[in-house]
């Protein structure tokens, strides 16, 4: 059973969907809340990945609470701000090395 939270429609302190220096130090954000329909089961789980079936009686799972923040937007935004950052370095090793032969 997954343990009682609290509801907010806020993202967590620091949390900035779009930005590697926002990530929180939780995937909670991330993760879509799913409850098994099956009245006598009723499983509930937060998961990054989707799923269909209760894994407890396979039942259906409805979601019953969407991400506060999107996974796939920050792994974007992530990856883009490493490639800027490994750019930058790399042409600081160019310069560097421009200079030496002078």
């Amino acid at each position: 059973m997954m343990t009682p939270h609290e509801r907010t429609d806020e993202p967590c302190e620091g949390a900035c969907s779009r930005s590697a220096a926002g990530l929180v130090p939780s995937d909670m954000p991330y993760r879509t809340t799913y409850r098994c329909v099956r009245m006598g089961c009723a499983m509930t789980v937060r998961l990054l990945n989707p799923i269909e079936r209760c894994p407890r009686c396979s039942a259906l799972m409805a979601v019953i609470e969407r991400p506060q923040l999107d996974l796939e937007e920050f792994v974007v935004a992530a990856t883009a701000e490493v490639v800027a950052g490994f750019t930058a370095l790399l042409q600081a090793a160019v310069d560097d090395r421009n200079d030496r032969r002078l």
